[in-house]
């Protein structure tokens, strides 16, 4: 049960971390102008 949270914790951050590296990556190809909207 305590290793399945822990488990499931670490998959949580790498979706987490994986989601920051999309929208890292989102901004860095769409213009600044489309931002701002």
């Amino acid at each position: 049960m305590f290793a399945e949270q822990i488990h499931s914790r670490i998959v949580l951050n790498n979706l987490s971390r994986k989601k920051e590296y999309f929208v890292i990556a989102f901004y860095i190809k769409k213009p600044p102008t489309l931002m701002s909207e």
